[in-house]
């Protein structure tokens, strides 16, 4: 991959060229620390739901950690007791900068409260040998499409 970065106003905007796709990809960062493009959140009924796209790669997960660590610690003050879901249904690839996010998260709400939901078959491999699959609860995603987002409810998830 390729390279460009451009400063303007503040926003480090990151061009790559990928030569396997023969596209090019716009990454932006602001320095007030936004992630919208990478990761969303939702708060439903005491569960926090982040929502993951594109590449986690190590890059992508040190944009990301601080303001993933300010969300949860957020919702942790508020829903001692309640659930995190990790929703990896746009996600394409994932490092072991993003594993290691996840295990600070499992070790913040244990086995009980933490999920990771819509793994592809591809990813949950690397869950699989990393052997967070065994540890958490890590559900890959049941449609063919990755479309639909599939919200893990309950320990039942072949």
């Amino acid at each position: 991959m390729r390279q460009a970065r451009h400063l303007k106003e503040g926003v480090l905007r990151l061009t790559l060229y990928c030569i396997c796709t023969h596209s090019w990809y716009n990454v932006q960062h602001a320095r007030c620390g936004c992630t919208e493009e990478i990761m969303d959140f939702t708060e439903i009924d005491n569960t926090l739901y982040c929502s993951f796209s594109k590449r986690l790669d190590g890059q992508a997960c040190s944009l990301i950690e601080g303001e993933l660590v300010r969300r949860i610690a957020d919702f942790r003050e508020h829903n001692k007791d309640g659930r995190c879901v990790f929703d990896l249904n746009k996600v394409t690839f994932v490092s072991s900068a993003f594993l290691r996010l996840c295990l600070m998260q499992f070790k913040t709400f244990g086995k009980n409260l933490f999920s990771i939901t819509n793994v592809s078959k591809e990813m949950y491999t690397t869950f699989h040998v990393s052997g967070f699959a065994e540890m958490m609860h890590v559900a890959r995603c049941r449609c063919p499409s990755q479309e639909t987002t599939v919200l893990m409810q309950s320990r039942d998830y072949g």
